[in-house]
């Protein structure tokens, strides 16, 4: 535009040409202005619409939500004595909320009305402005002596058209920011507000310590659910094996022809069983420390069980293991598994093997098993010890345990190899008050 005015060959030429620009100026400013004012009112009401029907979504879903809530709250709570609480904390949460609704539901209108009647003032004001300054641009030029003066008016007119355009945009949004940046922090504070003050009442912190309570009660009973299979599982096993063993035994052919095992059993502390199926009641120890002779080998003396008040001693050529009825074991290991002798102290920790003896602990028994066919289990829990001893010992044992010749009348026979039918003669007998 600029050259084409300089480019006139007179002056009347180039007052035309200014006059028709300035004039294409005004009806394309007008025009841009209507196009400017028709889009702001669409976008106002766009925006209006759409801020309408968020609020209106968002308002049904919570709704629904905290009627959902509410629901279940009310039926997970109907078994404690918080019920009535439970209920008013709910009803005032909804009500709360609905109060929070209507609240800022004309807050979220007149803000949007505001920010659309802002955008179209703006835009108005910017057209209008832009309008006068063209005008009053346009008679300055006219009047400027020459054409470059009229060059100069119009490059400073632009650069100041510009700097202002830039600063009322810079300035519109700076307001609009701020605006918005405002109301998202208070939106912000009241929320948080809410959320402590429904986080910290005492029914929702007595519901969720009751509710870690019962999370940590169900984790122990499911541990101990677990722990308790384990060990039907490992005693179902234990049963299982005793059985195949018996029916083991039994089927073999060599069992059926007499010597057969023999078995004996102390329980309760008093009450004895002898290896030829003799019962009778122990009189009782005279002081804790005393010590009685259960069973003996007085052939080859492979082995010998003595018994003291709370405690069995088993003595044999390489070792000597006492349980006590508490499940404390000690063992003293005379001949290692490789043939080489030792002196070592009590050993307490089990399993434990020596030449010919193996000591080992299977829940609450304490098994002993010698290759010389004696083998001791005892139950700690319940102060039952059995005692099973191979054919070969038939006829071979002397104690309190009997004498193992499937004979009656000689079970109570003494350490003098003296029958009597005196049960205190024979226990006394066999007395020998002595820790070897």
């Amino acid at each position: 535009v600029t050259l084409d005015i300089y480019n006139s060959s007179c002056l009347g030429e180039a007052f035309n040409k200014t006059r028709n620009y300035s004039k294409m100026a005004f009806y394309t400013t007008v025009r841009l202005y209507k196009m400017a004012a028709i889009k702001a009112r669409n976008y106002s009401g766009m925006v209006l619409n759409k801020t309408l029907g968020l609020y209106k979504n968002y308002s049904t879903i919570a709704l629904n939500k905290t009627l959902e809530l509410y629901g279940e709250v009310l039926i997970k709570v109907k078994n404690y004595s918080a019920l009535n609480k439970t209920i008013a904390l709910c009803q005032g949460v909804y009500i709360k909320g609905v109060e929070v609704t209507k609240k800022y539901l004309p807050m979220a209108y007149n803000l949007s009305r505001r920010w659309c009647g802002a955008g179209f003032n703006t835009t108005r004001s910017f057209v209008l402005q832009v309008y006068r300054n063209a005008v009053n641009a346009t008679l300055d030029i006219c009047q400027s002596e020459n054409l470059p003066q009229a060059l100069v008016k119009f490059r400073n007119y632009s650069i100041e058209v510009f700097d202002q355009t830039v600063e009322l945009c810079q300035r519109f949004y700076r307001q609009l920011y701020n605006a918005t940046l405002e109301k998202y922090r208070d939106v912000y504070s009241q929320s948080l507000a809410l959320y402590r003050k429904i986080a910290y009442h005492e029914i929702t912190v007595e519901c969720i310590n009751r509710a870690r309570s019962y999370f940590h009660y169900s984790k122990h009973i499911v541990k101990m659910r677990v722990r308790n299979f384990h060990r039907a599982k490992g005693h179902l096993q234990k049963r299982v094996n005793h059985h195949i063993n018996r029916v083991t035994h039994l089927l073999n052919p060599i069992n059926w022809i007499p010597p057969f095992n023999s078995t004996a059993m102390i329980f309760g502390g008093p009450h004895v069983y002898t290896f030829d199926g003799t019962y009778y009641t122990f009189p009782g120890y005279k002081k804790p420390n005393c010590m009685y002779v259960l069973a003996r080998d007085v052939r080859d003396n492979k082995f010998t069980i003595m018994s003291q008040e709370t405690a069995i001693l088993v003595v044999t050529k390489d070792s000597s293991v006492k349980i006590h009825q508490d499940g404390r074991v000690e063992t003293i290991v005379k001949i290692t598994t490789s043939g080489k002798k030792t002196s070592d102290g009590f050993v307490s920790e089990l399993p434990v093997e020596t030449l010919n003896t193996t000591v080992q602990r299977e829940g609450s028994f304490i098994i002993l098993r010698h290759d010389l066919g004696l083998e001791i289990v005892c139950d700690v829990e319940h102060y039952l010890c059995t005692f099973n001893i191979a054919k070969w010992y038939h006829g071979r044992m002397a104690g309190l345990l009997g004498t193992n010749n499937n004979e009656f009348h000689d079970e109570f026979m003494t350490a003098k190899n003296k029958p009597t039918k005196k049960l205190t003669e024979f226990v006394n007998s066999w007395e020998i008050t002595r820790d070897p």
